[in-house]
């Protein structure tokens, strides 16, 4: 929790400087939001060890069904990609970029939930 506030504390006090540079310097406004957001970015893949250990006691339960654990992390990874890369587009003022970027993510994600489906569909008619 105290990782959550330094690193809230941090972005807040970079998108107020970036505020106040970006009148004189859009470039260096948008430079330090970026590099910002890929601190951030580092430091949330901080995290992932933990998440990992988790995933990986939940795979040895799940056996079999740890196809579907993959599938749901690879969605995980791609909305998370697509949003920080239309995040970083937005702010660039690349609004229409920032949209295809949140249509790819939304197209990935269905063709991936549409696996989930066909296995679903697969254990139901096994145990018909």
């Amino acid at each position: 929790m105290g990782d959550v506030i330094r690193i809230s504390v941090c972005v807040i006090l970079a998108v107020l400087a970036s505020m106040l540079i970006k009148n004189e310097k859009p470039a260096y406004g948008f430079l330090m939001g970026l590099a910002m957001g890929i601190l951030v970015l580092a430091l949330c893949m901080k995290r992932i060890a933990g998440i990992t250990q988790t995933l990986a006691k939940l795979k040895d339960y799940l056996g079999a069904g740890s196809d579907q654990l993959g599938i749901m992390l690879k969605v995980l990874g791609i909305t998370y990609v697509c949003e920080f890369a239309a995040g970083i587009c937005r702010d660039a003022g690349y609004g229409f970029l920032a949209g295809q970027m949140e249509t790819l993510g939304k197209l990935c994600v269905t063709l991936s939930g549409l696996a989930i489906l066909v296995a679903l569909i697969d254990q139901i008619l096994l145990l018909g």
